[in-house]
């Protein structure tokens, strides 16, 4: 496989700020759980998911609280929003903000910052036209057909792309089980792949 496309992404940690107290006093006025709004959160998040136009979120990190029997003042999460298209990006962050900026639980406040972000490498003319033209090299000197996907993840390709250079991905090493503890590379792909390249 040779890409000619990838998905872009962006993460985000953000934290809301609650007020605490022991559990049998969470009904007064003023206390207020940040894990609770968080709840609340999360599944708008998770609800900004497309998969029929790229988009997903997905938040893999979470924390809070200090005991079971207290209100917790302040909940923690980092999240992941992969999308295909640069104008999928802004409008999946542009829906992330304004869940931030919502609270559902008076007395909470919710701050984020960007961790990072990737840009799409998006399909172009060009990453065809170099895609047609490394196929028929390899088929040319018995490397095989060459066949060409588009893909979920995340690439430096995007830039140069972005910069108008024609550019293709996943030209290294074949293998599988990416950042896995199985994952694993074929070294005889290493031969066929420098010797294609």
């Amino acid at each position: 496989w040779v890409c000619i496309g990838l998905q872009g992404h962006v993460r985000f940690g953000v934290q809301v700020h609650g007020f605490s107290a022991h559990c049998m006093n969470a009904d007064k006025p003023g206390v207020v759980s940040a894990i609770r709004e968080m709840a609340y959160k999360i599944i708008d998040w998770h609800n900004i998911t497309d998969w029929s136009v790229g988009t997903s979120v997905n938040v893999g990190l979470i924390k809070g609280g200090t005991a079971t029997n207290t209100v917790p003042d302040l909940c923690e999460v980092e999240l992941d929003i992969r999308f295909a298209t640069c104008a999928e990006m802004d409008k999946a962050i542009a829906r992330f903000e304004a869940v931030c900026n919502k609270s559902y639980l008076e007395g909470t406040k919710t701050e984020y910052r960007r961790l990072n972000i990737m840009d799409v490498f998006e399909r172009s003319e060009k990453n065809d036209a170099l895609f047609d033209f490394v196929k028929a090299v390899s088929e040319k000197y018995g490397f095989g057909p060459r066949e060409t996907n588009y893909r979920a993840g995340g690439s430096d390709a995007a830039y140069l792309s972005r910069a108008g250079v024609p550019t293709l991905c996943s030209c290294g090493v074949v293998g599988g089980s990416g950042h896995t503890v199985r994952e694993f590379a074929s070294v005889e792909s290493l031969f066929n792949r420098a010797g294609l390249l």
